[in-house]
C-alpha cells in the first residue's frame, strides 16, 4: 500500500462515516417518530426494528458504493446487496442493544450490553463475509 492509497482509504472512510452516520441518525429519528404513531408494545418495537434495519441497509449499500467509486472498483448488485444485508444486521443490533439496556441499571452494565451486542453481530457478519459465501 502506498501513501496515496492510505490517504485515499482514510478519506473514503471519513466520508463513509459522515454519510452513514447521517443515515443512522435520520433512521433513529424516523423510528422514534413512526413509533409514536403506533399504539404500544410489540407493534411499536417492530416499527422501530424495521426502520432501524432499513436505515442500516441503506447505510450499508451507500458505504459500498462510495468505497467502490473512490477505489475505482466495479460495483455489482451482489456486493451492494451483501453490504445492505450487513447494514440490516447492524441496524437490528442497534435495536437489540437499545432495548436490552432498558432492563439493566448502571452505566457499566449498559455499556457492556452495547459492546457485547456490537462485538457479537460484527463478528458474525465479518465471519460470514470472510467465508466468502457466494450467495449473489
Amino acid at each position: 500500500m502506498t501513501g496515496g492509497d492510505y490517504v485515499t482509504d482514510v478519506a473514503t472512510g471519513a466520508v463513509i462515516g459522515v454519510v452513514t452516520g447521517g443515515i443512522g441518525a435520520g433512521g433513529s429519528a424516523i423510528a422514534n417518530t413512526a413509533a409514536k404513531e403506533v399504539s404500544k408494545g410489540v407493534a411499536k418495537g417492530a416499527v422501530k426494528l424495521a426502520v432501524r434495519a432499513g436505515a442500516g441497509a441503506v447505510a450499508g449499500a451507500t458505504g459500498n458504493v462510495i468505497n467502490g467509486v473512490a477505489k475505482g472498483e466495479d460495483i455489482t448488485l451482489g456486493s451492494v446487496t451483501k453490504s445492505a444485508l450487513c447494514g440490516v444486521v447492524g441496524g437490528a443490533s442497534s435495536h437489540i442493544s437499545s432495548n436490552a439496556t432498558k432492563i439493566v441499571s448502571g452505566d457499566v452494565a449498559k455499556a457492556a450490553i452495547r459492546i457485547g451486542t456490537q462485538v457479537t453481530t460484527s463478528g458474525a457478519t465479518d465471519a460470514t463475509i470472510q467465508a466468502r459465501f457466494n450467495i449473489f
